[in-house]
């Protein structure tokens, strides 16, 4: 069994087709590798892209790192979400370090998605917290 961390994104996508009017796969990795509030993510080294409902993407985390300063600490994180002050004002001065991955795009989902039960991933679409920890045979 591996660890894998789902991280809904609806919001994060939200904001990103408010900004630039689209979505492209960089933009789907920016919505899901930054900035989650976890306790110390561990052995976790795949990630799910979680939008509506449906695995959207997976990711192979390569490193997880700790940004004190939440989204501004995310590296290399485009306009549209670095200079978004609702990620800003989130993050500042009253919000636990956020964690933040590297890493790349799975070639091939299926293997993650045909495991995770379809209402697992809907009933997380209406759950308060964006992040929910699933154990798969990978």
């Amino acid at each position: 069994m591996s660890k894998v961390l789902a991280v809904r994104i609806n919001g994060s996508v939200k904001d990103c087709k408010d900004y630039k009017g689209s979505v492209t796969k960089e933009d789907l990795k920016d919505c899901t590798r930054a900035a989650w509030c976890l306790a110390e993510p561990g052995d976790v080294k795949y990630v799910l892209a979680v939008l509506d409902g449906k695995v959207e993407e997976v990711f192979e985390v390569k490193e997880w790192y700790k940004s004190e300063l939440g989204v501004s600490g995310v590296r290399d994180l485009p306009d549209w979400r670095k200079n978004n002050p609702k990620y800003i004002d989130d993050v500042r001065g009253h919000s636990p370090a956020r964690w933040c991955f590297e890493g790349e795009a799975v070639a091939d989902k299926s293997k993650f998605s045909d495991q995770v039960d379809k209402g697992v991933l809907m009933s997380f679409n209406s759950e308060q917290n964006p992040v929910k920890y699933l154990d798969l045979n990978i």
